[in-house]
């Protein structure tokens, strides 16, 4: 939006602040972009094949304790 303010395609009331709005432009907006695509591949990489998150917790939801003291530890006879 900053960036159409200052080609004057969008005129807001009351005007504005121009050197605020070049560095909101050129400079936060790019980086919150930056961010936002890094915090989306991010999180793309962290799924797994089906679909849930990274898995943490899930086992103590999935099944009992036991359970997880069958797939876990060193075994014991």
């Amino acid at each position: 939006m900053g960036n159409l303010v200052l080609a004057g395609a969008v005129a807001p009331d009351g005007g504005y602040d121009r050197a605020g709005q070049v560095g909101h432009a050129w400079l936060w907006d790019p980086l919150f972009l930056v961010w936002g695509i890094a915090l989306v591949v991010g999180l793309l990489r962290l799924r797994t094949s089906d679909g849930t998150g990274p898995g943490v917790g899930t086992q103590a939801a999935a099944g009992s304790t036991s359970e997880m003291a069958q797939t876990s530890g060193p075994k014991t006879s």
